[in-house]
């Protein structure tokens, strides 16, 4: 996974969680602790260097409309400390719904699914519900962030970079919402785990919406070749999308998206 080019300019990059780490002290008050992973030390000094927002969930479930996140510590030396407190925009979901996206639908479902592990995929349309649920939240939290970094005509428009199989559908809501404000952007997504053959994708009943989703991205990136050929070949069967399997094409909706590892 490597940082598009496009992120010199302004950059909203949208994820499950946060880039750091929320919890409670004695006293009930949030505290923000660093948080290890690949992205967070790719991705966060990016948006920091280039004044950008994250979007994501904090961790824990607020308990009130008003708890804002805390600023890092004066000490912290971690790819997040740059991070200020308005730049970043927490989204606030139901607990029970979070747990039937989370624990339901992605883990119980995409993470077997699209591992090759169909025998231990559960498929569950009220897991499904809170799926399409939690990513529209995410799209709404994420047209408020193109709100409020607005277009630079001298860094052209902004670019949303959408991370992993929790937010599958949140592209073509956003693009959606954004057009109808005339709002610009580029729309990247990047998928951190396999994306499976036809013959796995097509035994999840709502896989069209799925592809349609990814596919209200300008970009759509995987980690090897084989992925991107996957997913080509099941835009083509599932949606009739014509596809260019050498140059890693796929025309949708009237525009062209790229495919790339």
């Amino acid at each position: 996974m490597s940082v598009p080019s496009e992120a010199c300019g302004s950059i909203i990059v949208v994820s499950n969680r946060l880039p750091f780490v929320l919890k409670r002290n004695d006293k009930g008050q949030l505290q923000r602790t660093a948080s290890a992973g690949g992205l967070v030390t790719a991705v966060a000094p990016v948006v920091v260097h280039c004044n950008g927002i994250w979007v994501g969930w904090p961790g824990l479930h607020l308990t009130s409309e008003s708890e804002r996140i805390p600023e890092s510590d004066p000490n912290d030396k971690t790819p997040t400390a740059g991070l200020r407190s308005d730049k970043v925009l927490a989204v606030r979901l139901d607990p029970q719904v979070f747990d039937s996206y989370y624990n339901g639908c992605c883990n119980g479902t995409f993470w077997p699914l699209f591992h090759s592990m169909p025998d231990r995929a559960n498929f569950s349309a009220d897991h499904w519900k809170a799926y399409c649920e939690v990513n529209q939240e995410f799209a709404t939290k994420t047209i408020a962030a193109l709100k409020l970094i607005g277009d630079s005509p001298e860094s052209g428009p902004p670019l949303v970079w959408l991370h992993d199989y929790h937010l599958m559908l949140a592209a073509n809501t956003i693009r959606n919402e954004a057009d109808d404000l005339g709002m610009k952007m580029k729309l990247g997504f990047f998928l951190h785990i396999p994306f499976p053959p036809w013959d796995i994708f097509r035994l999840f009943p709502w896989s069209d919406e799925i592809l349609q989703g990814m596919l209200g991205c300008d970009m759509v990136g995987f980690h090897i070749e084989d992925y991107c050929l996957n997913f080509v070949d099941c835009c083509h069967r599932r949606l009739g999308c014509r596809v260019d399997r050498k140059s890693l094409l796929v025309e949708h909706g009237g525009r062209t998206v790229r495919v790339r590892p």
